[in-house]
């Protein structure tokens, strides 16, 4: 059975000008932003496509990583949890 609602980590990086942001779960998927409040929504968009592109070349998808063990290199920086909710027909008619 698929799931429909996934709830992943995403760690952000405060910048002089922006803030980026990566998922511990998903390597490669970083992305940056003005705000921390756009970067959340592009975070989502972001793991959406990571389950999509996981999925679709049939990749088991990982765990959520639990906080305590997620290794933050700066002061500023924050774990944030990203909820996305991808109906089934969503996902059909992204492959």
């Amino acid at each position: 059975m698929m799931k429909n609602h996934y709830v992943y980590p995403v760690v952000f990086e405060q910048a002089k000008n922006n803030v980026s942001f990566y998922f511990p779960d998903f390597p490669g998927f970083v992305g940056t932003h003005e705000t921390v409040a756009k970067g959340i929504s592009a975070a989502r968009d972001l793991l959406e496509e990571a389950i999509l592109q996981y999925e679709a070349a049939s990749k088991p998808l990982p765990s959520p990583s639990d906080p305590k063990s997620i290794k933050l290199y700066d002061p500023t920086d924050r774990i944030v949890f990203i909820d996305v909710w991808m109906p089934p027909d969503e996902k059909n008619n992204n492959e």
